[in-house]
């Protein structure tokens, strides 16, 4: 007995699983019909809008092999390589909500028929600090923002 290593135990994580984004819109739907009353989807969503698998393991019986992002004021989810996206759409979409407020009216541009966001108006009210890399549009959905144009 004496001089006799003991073995180091082995603890298995989660196995990794391909997962493509429309499973995952799919598996974070289904994770949301089983939240308490009053809880919803942002508790996946981490401080760098960074989707936590580990609360969808039951779902997913695994961790992803790949990131993805979820925006918190859309819920709109993307892969890795689009992660600025959820970013931007969240400040985007709360100045939209504030000059709403404020204004009574979206902030589109005059006579674009896309409906895009004027994010030069949003930051002369001060509303964004800086202008965005990419556009975005007034969606067929009650005041909420996309980064896709509408298809008119």
């Amino acid at each position: 007995m004496f001089g006799m290593k003991k073995k180091p135990k082995v603890v298995l994580g989660p196995p990794t699983v391909a997962v493509t984004l429309a499973e995952v819109k799919s598996l974070v739907r289904e994770f949301e019909q089983h939240l308490p009353k009053g809880m919803n989807r942002t508790v996946l969503i981490g401080p760098d809008n960074e989707i936590n698998f580990h609360l969808l393991i039951p779902y997913l019986h695994g961790l992803p092999s790949r990131k993805f992002y979820m925006s918190r004021e859309t819920f709109e989810i993307f892969p890795e390589e689009e992660r600025h996206i959820p970013y931007w759409l969240d400040i985007v979409q709360r100045a939209v909500d504030a000059y709403i407020v404020e204004e009574g009216a979206a902030p589109v541009v005059f006579g674009d028929v896309k409906r895009r966001i004027n994010c030069a108006l949003l930051h002369q009210y001060y509303l964004l600090k800086e202008l965005p890399p990419l556009d975005f549009y007034l969606s067929d959905q009650e005041d909420l923002i996309t980064h896709i144009p509408a298809v008119k």
